[in-house]
């Protein structure tokens, strides 16, 4: 077997054997264009924004917990009849805002994770092959997004909530958001990556080899970091619906209030009839 191989690599091919995994010139000019110390700098801090990323996951998985076995319970009281079925309504529906709000605050602090942890391999990777492999997984992460109507199912939880806890952010908040959008990769040429070499593998070797150089690393990078930038956006917004929670809070209590006075006036109008 050693003298076959030997004897291979003596052979005068009639081709040139051309690298498959070799990275854009452009790819090339922004590796180059980074020290160690800043790609080190980077890494540190992403390696740092995923750790606190994981302990707000570990506070959310408890808050709403909390909340979903609230909601259980206000649930099975309103099918047993049991309490006051208007004060359990109105409490049923603040709680399941609330709920609501953390639950998008998970889903977009995990796909935050994952585009964090994305770069950190692609700024660790050492040759172009490494670098490329990891690509794919950027392309993927993008095309779920669009693919899933990311953006559009968030804009449509937001208009969910009471006008009162947007203001006049919502419009600006969106224009900023669409502006990285634009930077992105576009859902046609991450359909082609991620279904080819990804979360699907084609049969042809040649068509995965030809996928895999369409994947540019440069661009992998800004298609996590808009994706991070994005998702930061949403959260600064989510943080002022959350804050404003109270509005919610604060509308149930004097509801209640009133509906407790009606309640009274009824009950003594009640005694005074023969």
């Amino acid at each position: 077997m050693n003298n076959i191989n030997n004897d291979m690599t003596e052979l005068d091919l009639p081709f040139e054997i051309k690298p498959a995994f070799k990275l854009q010139n452009t790819d090339r000019k922004h590796i180059e264009s980074m020290s160690e110390d800043e790609l080190s700098d980077q890494i540190s801090i992403l390696r740092k924004d995923i750790e606190n990323a994981g302990k707000k996951c570990n506070l959310l998985v408890s808050l709403i917990n909390y909340l979903n076995d609230e909601i259980k319970k206000y649930k099975q009281l309103l099918k047993n009849g049991e309490g006051d079925i208007y004060g359990n309504k109105q409490w049923l529906s603040v709680i399941q805002t609330h709920a609501s709000i953390y639950e998008m605050r998970g889903y977009l602090t995990l796909l935050q994770m994952d585009a964090m942890t994305t770069i950190v391999g692609l700024y660790q990777a050492k040759n172009d092959t490494e670098r490329i492999m990891l690509c794919k997984h950027a392309y993927t992460i993008m095309y779920e997004a669009i693919e899933d109507n990311l953006f559009k199912k968030i804009s449509a939880g937001i208009k969910k909530y009471p006008e009162e806890l947007k203001g006049d952010v919502y419009k600006p908040f969106w224009r900023g958001v669409k502006d990285i959008i634009k930077k992105m990769t576009n859902h046609a040429e991450a359909k082609i990556i991620r279904n080819t070499i990804d979360a699907h593998k084609c049969h042809s070797f040649l068509d995965q080899i030809n996928a895999y150089k369409k994947c540019s690393w440069s661009q992998s990078v800004v298609n996590m970091y808009g994706l991070f930038r994005v998702i930061n956006l949403i959260n600064e917004y989510m943080n002022l619906i959350n804050n404003n929670m109270e509005v919610l809070y604060n509308r149930f209590y004097e509801n209640m209030k009133e509906y407790i006075k009606k309640l009274d006036e009824l009950q003594e109008q009640l005694k005074s009839l023969p």
